[in-house]
């Protein structure tokens, strides 16, 4: 049985160009700037976004700021291999700020980069998993390039397109060892590449379910509906423990979600790279 727990290192923030600014997002420019939405008759209204070369829109409906942030190049392995990575775009998003590992982030990564880099594995899992519906498990799908965990559930996993490109969305969390699955550490997940493959998109959206206990502790209360905790007492029932999470989560209804999971996706699907 695979094991892991849920604690993540600590993300290393780079300092750089970032900060909000009014005014409509009409052309992408090197500092971010927000604006009134002009939705579409019956389109999800929210606030437009634009951080250099990425633009998105907030929906209204998750009340959340956004800030845009240069993370400098990281190529130094025998530091922190997790955060190696090339320099990238990160978009923090206000709400849900004390949940989850890391809290609320979108980031864009260049693919050139990240295959010189040697840290192009999870780009590959996310193209095996575009192209091949059986490869939605938690150990196939891609992972969190800079966390130093491993996914243990892959709940509501779905395709999902956005403006130029495509990815795969679903609930999980990330662990060490074997704990019960919580709203403190349950996150929607998103990897996306853009059509011509230059733009790597990986998202981390803090979600809560009503049917799960508030944390990862195992004596925490179990909600009604929610799947109890089995102990430490033995490997069978540890082992049915993570799919009859996935699987609660998989039939329940939009309204267990805060936020809801359409929302989310209303906010994924609004990601466009210009350049």
């Amino acid at each position: 049985m695979n094991k892991f727990v849920a604690l993540i290192a600590a993300v290393g923030l780079a300092t750089g160009a970032c900060g909000t600014a009014g005014g409509t997002a009409a052309e992408p420019s090197n500092g971010p700037t927000t604006g009134p939405a002009a939705s579409e008759p019956g389109a999800p209204t929210g606030v437009p976004f634009t951080f250099q070369n990425i633009n998105l829109v907030v929906p209204d409906a998750l009340d959340s700021d956004a800030e845009g942030t240069s993370v400098p190049r990281s190529d130094d392995p025998d530091r922190d291999w997790f955060n190696v990575a090339p320099e990238h775009s990160k978009i923090t998003l206000s709400y849900g700020t004390g949940a989850a590992p890391v809290g609320s982030q979108i980031r864009v990564y260049p693919v050139a980069e990240m295959r010189q880099m040697d840290r192009a594995d999870d780009i590959d899992r996310l193209r095996a998993a575009l192209t091949n519906p059986a490869l939605r498990s938690p150990e196939a799908l891609p992972h969190v390039p800079f966390f130093n965990a491993a996914p243990i559930i892959a709940a509501r996993a779905e395709v999902l397109d956005f403006h130029d490109g495509h990815g795969i969305r679903f609930l999980t969390e990330y662990a060490q060892d074997t704990v019960p699955i919580g709203n403190s550490g349950l996150f929607y997940h998103f990897q996306g590449l853009t059509s011509d493959e230059k733009h790597y998109v990986v998202a981390i959206l803090p979600v809560g379910a009503s049917i799960l206990a508030a944390n990862s502790d195992p004596n925490s209360e179990v909600p009604s509906g929610g799947v109890p905790f089995p102990g430490y007492r033995g490997e069978d029932a540890l082992d049915a423990y993570f799919p009859e999470v996935t699987d609660a989560l998989d039939a329940a209804g939009t309204d267990v979600f805060e936020p809801r999971l359409d929302v989310l996706d209303q906010l994924i699907e609004s990601v466009e790279i210009t350049s």
